[in-house]
């Protein structure tokens, strides 16, 4: 019997689980195998994460309606818990310490995205300084420079 909160879905291994770039509202659990995120940044090498079970990935697409920033693929035979909007509150109330979790992750790509916009000032600063031009702020998406204190 399926369940009405959600579904499972299983991929293989290499099989493509979403691309960058697409339009899509799910969050997905990794429940088995694992899952290799591959961030495109514009200007440098590619970053790629892996994900075990308990992990997630599309909170930002399935909260704020944006595309999807990375690619994920299954490694290894991998099954999949996907939460629709409709459903994810129901999956909050069952499990409240899946937002406590969904926080925290959410908290540190915060402060690593915090982390990066300094380090481009700092770099946009160093260059200033120098007589060189550069616009390092346009590398990263949804980074804008700060105000200058």
């Amino acid at each position: 019997m399926a369940n009405p909160y959600y579904q499972v879905e299983s991929f293989q291994d290499g099989e493509v689980i979403v691309r960058a770039g697409d339009d899509g509202r799910e969050l997905y659990v990794v429940q088995s195998g694992h899952v290799v995120l591959s961030h495109g940044v514009p200007g440098g090498e590619p970053r790629e994460e892996t994900l075990g079970p308990g992990s997630f990935f599309g909170e930002l697409s399935l909260m704020q309606g944006v595309p999807r920033e990375a690619t994920a693929r299954a490694k290894g035979t991998t099954k999949l818990l996907v939460l629709e909007p409709g459903t994810l509150l129901l999956r909050l109330r069952r499990d409240p310490t899946f937002a406590f979790e969904m926080l925290e992750r959410m908290s540190r790509r915060i402060v690593a995205l915090e982390a990066a916009r300094l380090a481009m000032d700092d770099a946009t600063s160093r260059s200033a300084s120098s007589g060189q031009s550069t616009s390092v702020h346009n590398t990263l998406p949804g980074i804008r420079p700060s105000a200058r204190r």
